[in-house]
């Protein structure tokens, strides 16, 4: 079975009574242009490790094993975990029926060689699974996700944009980021309201140390959630603005002028752990 055309698609779901499910925000894809220059993008060798996180009913994973690569698949259906090792011809990846959320990446662990990942991304755990592969990004060497479109322009926002934001600052601090190119609703099915864009994610060394880093996210997200206060309103400090003025900004700056660099700046000088216990999960 070819999962990318609609009509074994369709063929394959009445064959297994399976319909697509919408709290998994499970959406197929359909073309195998699409395919081909997602799974082109991942930039892979013969016997390199592979992970794809929601392979649903294989499409990008058939192109992978094409490439003959090592492939771990991690798909949360049951149904589709099990079905799927029936659709592939003496060629089959190490599939786990977990939810991606739970599973353990050290599984993946075979010798010194880093991983690349690649997924179309269920879009509802797009956070989630970003914050999951930031913490364990020395891993990885090169990440390959299908994301929203206006989630993709909220992960490149630049300062003093309206898609400036904590998510924009948080994957800046993990990853070299770049948006690859964009796919049609067309491209799926069932067809979706939104656009998507693939992006390519490199992760980059931390700055700060492991223990000081959700502090230093917690207090981007304080800020933020005041984004159209001056930051003296959002910001608790007897000196706040001799730091300000070091940074070159006032008082009367706002949160979204200033970049990641600028941010690291400002919690170091305001020598602040006062966040350190506070949650950062919603991106």
């Amino acid at each position: 079975m070819n999962p990318s055309k609609i009509s074994e698609l369709l063929l394959f779901f009445k064959h297994n009574k399976i319909r697509p499910k919408k709290n998994l925000s499970q959406n197929f894809l359909i073309d195998q242009n699409i395919v081909n220059k997602i799974t082109d993008s991942l930039e892979v060798e013969k016997g390199e490790q592979v992970l794809e996180i929601g392979p649903g009913a294989g499409a990008l994973t058939h192109r992978l094993l094409e490439k003959k690569v090592n492939l771990t698949v991690v798909e949360k259906d049951t149904q589709l975990a099990l079905l799927l090792p029936h659709t592939f011809s003496n060629k089959n990846p190490t599939i786990y029926n977990e939810d991606i959320l739970d599973f353990d990446f050290h599984k993946l662990i075979t010798n010194n060689n880093k991983i690349k990942v690649i997924s179309n991304l269920p879009y509802h755990i797009s956070s989630p699974v970003l914050q999951k592969l930031a913490k364990y990004k020395n891993l990885f060497s090169s990440i390959i996700l299908m994301v929203e479109k206006d989630y993709a322009l909220r992960l490149i926002g630049k300062p003093n944009t309206k898609n400036y934001s904590p998510l924009t600052i948080f994957t800046s601090y993990h990853f070299k980021k770049e948006v690859l190119f964009q796919v049609s609703p067309h491209c799926f099915y069932p067809k979706p309201k939104i656009h998507s864009s693939i992006i390519r994610l490199t992760p980059i060394p931390s700055i700060l140390p492991k223990n000081t880093e959700n502090a230093f996210f917690a207090f981007i997200q304080k800020i933020f959630q005041k984004k159209r206060k001056m930051l003296r309103n959002t910001i608790d400090h007897d000196d706040l603005e001799s730091i300000l003025n070091s940074l070159g900004f006032t008082e009367k700056s706002r949160p979204a002028e200033l970049s990641l660099s600028q941010y690291l700046k400002l919690f170091s000088l305001c020598n602040t752990s006062s966040y350190s216990s506070e949650k950062n999960s919603n991106w």
